[in-house]
C-alpha cells in the first residue's frame, strides 16, 4: 500500500521515506506547517485531530509571523501510531474554542548545578558540564542505566593523542510539553587544554519516550590555511582523526542484541561482541575517484560493511544497523541515522560497552576534518526496554509528516505557488521530474560517481562539467547548492507532495550546512560562514572536495557574493523545524554585510568606503545588475524575514540602489553580452521578491516605487532586445543546453514587471513572457543533453511564476508612490579608492617616503 494519504486543505498528510513495513508506535514527529496571514496568533489556538475527529495531544510553536503579528509558519510537535505499510491523516482546526488535551505525560526540564535535569515521564536524564558523557545520569523504572565512567565522546588523533570532549555550556534551548532540546557545547580536551576540535550536542527528549535524539555536529573552527587561494585535502589546518567515537555503558546487563538493516528484527550474540563496520558505500562504484585522500590513495578497502558477530565474519552491502546491550528486558540501545550512507562508520557492542564510531578506527587513512569544517551525526540513544523495542527500528528510518500541496498553495506563505495536480505545464513537469526519474535521476547520477559517505552524502553530482574530459576515469565535480537546489526541491515537494522530493532538500540541506559552509571567524570577513562555489567549471575536482579551488586548472579564490543561497535553508527549517537551517541561513545573510564592511580590511586606514565584495559580479569593477547583487539582495530580505532586524533592509536597499537606475542605459552596459551579464536577469528576479515582500509589509515608500521604477524599466529592455540566447551561439564559449534553461528567468522578470505594470505595456510583457517560457523550453527539449545536472535544476527552480499566472491572470501590484531618483553615481569600491590615493601619496612624498609607503602598498593590496 502506497503510505501517501488523499486529505483536505487544513491536514497533515503523513508518508515514510523508506518503504520497509514497520509499525510505529508512539513515534514522535516535528513538522511545520504555513498558516494564512491572519488566522493564528496564538499556538493554543490550534488542534489537531483524528481522522474521526478525536483531538490528540500536540505541542505547537510559531516559527514565521507574516507582517501583521500572525502566524505564518507553525512547527507541530506529537505522537504517531501507524500500523505497518499503513497510512494516517489529520485535520488542524485553526480557531478552536477548545485548548488542545494535555499528553498523559509530560517532558519536565529543570535547571540543576552546572547542568539540566529532564524527566519525560518514561525516564529521567542528567545533563551537566564537564566530560560529555552524554548523560552523568539515566534512570528508567527507578534503575541506573548508565555507567558514566566508561561511558563518553573520545577523539584519537594520527599522531596518537587522546582527547576527551568537555561540555563547558549546557542549556535549554526549547522547552514544551511534548519535545524539549537541550543543547551542550564544548570542545576536545587533553591535559586540560582545549584542542582544535568543539563540539555542539542537541538532545531532543519527547514525552513518554526513553529514546533520545542526538545531533551531534563535530567542527574545526580553524581558517584553513589555503595557500593561493587553493583549497584542497592536506591543508596544513586540517585536523587528522584517527577515531572519534560515543561510548554507552549498560550498568548490568551484558547480553548483545544487533540488526543490520531496518527490516531485520534483533538478534542475540551468544557471547556478547558484535560489531558492524561499513567500510564504503557498498555501491557498483564504491571505489571512485571521489573518495581520494591527502595522500592521493583511495582509503576504502572492500565493497560494503564487514559485520563480525561472536567473533565470525560475515560481509553486505548497506547497512542500517541497531545494537543493545541488556539483561534481556532492559538495557541500552544506540542506532545511526543514514549509517551506510556517511561512511565509514561502526556501531558494536563489547564488554557490556555499546559503541558509534562516528570517525572510526577501522578506517585505513587518518579522517581529515578541513578547516571551517562540520559534520553533524544524528545518534539515536534508547533506554529501558525501548531498547530491545521498534523505537529504536523506526529512528533508522524515520517518517515524514507534512502538510499536503492544498495547505501549502492554501496558505500563501509559498509565493507563487500552485499545485502540480491539475497543472497544464507538462513539458515543464516532464523536464524537472528529470531529477527524480528515470536512469539519470539525481540519485542514478550518485551512484555513478559514488556520491556517499560523511563529506559528500546530500551532495549532487554536476554530471554537466564533464563535457571536456579525456580521461577514463570518471569526472569529479561537486554542484554545491548552485541556483539554491535545496529551494528547487522544497518546492516541487510543496506541489506535489512526493517524497522523493523532499529526500533531495533534506539530505543536501544537510549536507550544505555542515559542508559547503565556512565555519569559522578566523579568515577574512569576506570569507567566514560563506557559502563555497561548486567546483570550478570543467574542472576535475581533484582534492578540493567541496572548496571548489584546487590546484590544478582553477585559479583560486573563496567564498563569494554570486554563490550565496539561503531560501532553501530557511524553507527547510520552516518545514523540518531543524534549527541549523534558520542558523545557516541567518548566517549567510549576515555575510553580506560583513563582507561589504570596509571595516574588516586593513584598507580601512585609507578608506571607508564598502567594499564592494556584495555587489560585484563576473568582474571586480562590475556592481551593476547581475547575480552577486541579485543573491545579495535575496539573502538580505531572508535575513530581515527571519530575524526582524532593519538592517538587512536597510543593506537590500543600499545595494538596490548602488545596482541599478530607472534611467541605465543597459545596451550601453553591454547586458546583451550573455557571456559575460546573462546574471542580470538574476538580479532582477531578487527585485520581484522585494517588491513583494515591501507590498505585503505595507511599506509602499520610497525604496519600493524607485525599485518597482528600476523593474519596469529593465523589463522594457527585454521585452524590446533580447532573444533567445542560443540563437547567437557565435557569441557564446560553450553554447549548451543550459542557455536555454537560462532563459526562463526572462520569463519571470517580465511576469514580475506584468504585475505592477498597466494596460498595453501589461499585455506587451505577458505576451513576451509567454514567448520566452514557450521557445526556451521547447528547445531545452531538443537537446540530448537536457538530462544534466544544471537545467533540470534550474527547472526544478524556476516556473512555478509561469504555473501562478496561469491560475491568476488579473493578479496586480500597487503602484505605491512616485519615486525620487537621484542622478546616476557610479559606485568605486574601497579597494580602488585606496590603491588610487596611494598613489596620489607616493607622487607627492620624497623618495624615502615612497619606500616606506610602497612597502605599505603591498601589504594593503595583497591583504
Amino acid at each position: 500500500m502506497n503510505p501517501e494519504a488523499t486529505i483536505s486543505t487544513r491536514s497533515l498528510r503523513l508518508v515514510t521515506q523508506e518503504r520497509d513495513g514497520i509499525r510505529r508506535e508512539r513515534e514522535p514527529v516535528s513538522t511545520g506547517v504555513p498558516v494564512a496571514r491572519g488566522l493564528v496568533r496564538v499556538p493554543d489556538q490550534v488542534v489537531l485531530r483524528l481522522e474521526d475527529g478525536t483531538p490528540c495531544p500536540v505541542q505547537c510553536e510559531i516559527t514565521d509571523r507574516w507582517p501583521d503579528g500572525s502566524a505564518r509558519w507553525l512547527l507541530l510537535d506529537f505522537a504517531v501510531d501507524v500500523p505497518a505499510h499503513g497510512e494516517a491523516s489529520w485535520r488542524l482546526d485553526l480557531d478552536s474554542d477548545a485548548p488542545p488535551p494535555r499528553p498523559a505525560t509530560a517532558v519536565r526540564c529543570r535547571e540543576i548545578e552546572n547542568g539540566v535535569f529532564v524527566e519525560t515521564g518514561a525516564a529521567s536524564f542528567a545533563i551537566d558540564a564537564g566530560p560529555f558523557r552524554p548523560f552523568r545520569s539515566v534512570r528508567v523504572d527507578g534503575v541506573e542505566r548508565v555507567d558514566p565512567s566508561r561511558s563518553g565522546l573520545q577523539m584519537e588523533d594520527a599522531g596518537g593523542g587522546k582527547w576527551t570532549a568537555v561540555t563547558h555550556d549546557v542549556r535549554v534551548i526549547r522547552s514544551g510539553p511534548i519535545a524539549s532540546t537541550v543543547e551542550a557545547r564544548g570542545t576536545f580536551e587533553r591535559d586540560g587544554l582545549p584542542g582544535p576540535l568543539r563540539f555542539v550536542a542537541r538532545m531532543r527528549f519527547a514525552a513518554g519516550s526513553a529514546s533520545v535524539k542526538l545531533d551531534l555536529e563535530i567542527v574545526n573552527p580553524r581558517r584553513a590555511a589555503h595557500p593561493g587561494g587553493h583549497w584542497e585535502l592536506g591543508d596544513a589546518n586540517s585536523v587528522l582523526v584517527r577515531d572519534l567515537s560515543l561510548r554507552l555503558a549498560e550498568t548490568r546487563g551484558r547480553r548483545v542484541s544487533w540488526s543490520a538493516d531496518a527490516s531485520t528484527p534483533l538478534a542475540e550474540a551468544s557471547r556478547g561482541a558484535v560489531e558492524i563496520y561499513q567500510d564504503s558505500s557498498g555501491g557498483p562504484n564504491w571505489n571512485s575517484r571521489v573518495h581520494l585522500d591527502r595522500d592521493r590513495n583511495i582509503p576504502v578497502r572492500f565493497r560494503g560493511y564487514r559485520l563480525t558477530v561472536d567473533e565470525e565474519e560475515r560481509t553486505g552491502l548497506r547497512a542500517t544497523p541497531r545494537v543493545a546491550v541488556h539483561d534481556g528486558t532492559t538495557g541500552v540501545g544506540i542506532s545511526l541515522r543514514h549509517f551506510w550512507q556517511n561512511f565509514p562508520r561502526a556501531l558494536g557492542v563489547r564488554d557490556g560497552v555499546a559503541r558509534a564510531g562516528l570517525f572510526p578506527q577501522e578506517f585505513s587513512s587518518a579522517h581529515e576534518i578541513q578547516g571551517g569544517e562540520r559534520k553533524t551525526h544524528e545518534i539515536h540513544l534508547h533506554f529501558g526496554r525501548e531498547a530491545l523495542a521498534p523505537a529504536g527500528d523506526f529512528a533508522r528510518a524515520p517518517l515524514v509528516v507534512a502538510p499536503d500541496p492544498a495547505t501549502f498553495v492554501a496558505s500563501g506563505a509559498v509565493p507563487y505557488l500552485t499545485p502540480r495536480e491539475g497543472c497544464a505545464q507538462t513539458l515543464w513537469h516532464a523536464l524537472a521530474d528529470q531529477a527524480i526519474e528515470g536512469p539519470d535521476s539525481f540519485d542514478e547520477k550518485r551512484e555513478r560517481v559514488d556520491e556517499w559517505g560523511w563529506r559528500h552524502f546530500g551532495e549532487i553530482w554536476a554530471d554537466h562539467e564533464s563535457k571536456f574530459w579525456k580521461e577514463d576515469s570518471a569526472f569529479i565535480s561537486h554542484y554545491n547548492n548552485q541556483y539554491d537546489v535545496v529551494n528547487g526541491a522544497f518546492l516541487q515537494y510543496a506541489r506535489s507532495g512526493d517524497v522523493r522530493w523532499f529526500r533531495i532538500m533534506d539530505e543536501l540541506a544537510r549536507h550544505v550546512a555542515d559542508i559547503d559552509i565556512y565555519h569559522t571567524d578566523e579568515d577574512k570577513p569576506a570569507y567566514n560562514h560563506g557559502l563555497f562555489w561548486h567546483t570550478v567549471h570543467y574542472v576535475d575536482g581533484d582534492l578540493s572536495t567541496h572548496r571548489s579551488y584546487p590546484r590544478k586548472g582553477s585559479p583560486g579564490g573563496g567564498p563569494d557574493d554570486e554563490h550565496n543561497y539561503t531560501t532553501g535553508l530557511m524553507h527547510w527549517s520552516f518545514l523540518t523545524g531543524n534549527p541549523i537551517g534558520r542558523e545557516t541561513a541567518c548566517a549567510s545573510a549576515r555575510w553580506v554585510i560583513d563582507a561589504d564592511d570596509p571595516n574588516g580590511t586593513i584598507l580601512r586606514y585609507l578608506d571607508r568606503s564598502p567594499t564592494g565584495l556584495a555587489t560585484k559580479t563576473r568582474d571586480f569593477d562590475f556592481h551593476g545588475p547581475g547575480r552577486g547583487a541579485g543573491n545579495s539582495i535575496n539573502a538580505l530580505l531572508d535575513g530581515w524575514r527571519l530575524t526582524g532586524d532593519r538592517t538587512y533592509l536597510d543593506k537590500c536597499e543600499e545595494v538596490i540602489r548602488r545596482t541599478v537606475h530607472p534611467e541605465d542605459d543597459p545596451i550601453a552596459m553591454n547586458l546583451l553580452d550573455a557571456e559575460n551579464r546573462w546574471s542580470y536577469t538574476v538580479h532582477l528576479q531578487a527585485l520581484g521578491k522585494y517588491l513583494d515582500v515591501k507590498a505585503e509589509a505595507g511599506q509602499l515608500d520610497d525604496g519600493y516605487a524607485y525599485a518597482r521604477a528600476c523593474l519596469l524599466h529593465y523589463a522594457r529592455f527585454i521585452a524590446e532586445h533580447e532573444r533567445l540566447t542560443l540563437e547567437q551561439p557565435e557569441r557564446l564559449d560553450h553554447p549548451t543546453e543550459t542557455w536555454a534553461a537560462q532563459d526562463v528567468r526572462k520569463c519571470d522578470v517580465l511576469l514580475f514587471a506584468a504585475l505592477h505594470a498597466r494596460g498595453e505595456e501589461r499585455e506587451r510583457f505577458r505576451e513576451r513572457a509567454d514567448w520566452f517560457w514557450t521557445r526556451a523550453l521547447a528547445q531545452l527539449d531538443e537537446h540530448e543533453t537536457k538530462r544534466y545536472m544544471r537545467p533540470v535544476i534550474i527547472l526544478m527552480h524556476y516556473g512555478h511564476v509561469r504555473a501562478w499566472f496561469d491560475r491568476h491572470p488579473n493578479a496586480t501590484r500597487p503602484e505605491g508612490p512616485s519615486p525620487t531618483v537621484p542622478p546616476r553615481v557610479r559606485f568605486v569600491p574601497q579597494k580602488v579608492r585606496a590603491v588610487a590615493k596611494l598613489k596620489r601619496i607616493v607622487i607627492g612624498g620624497g623618495a624615502l617616503a615612497a619606500l616606506g609607503i610602497a612597502a605599505l602598498a603591498y601589504r594593503l593590496i595583497a591583504g
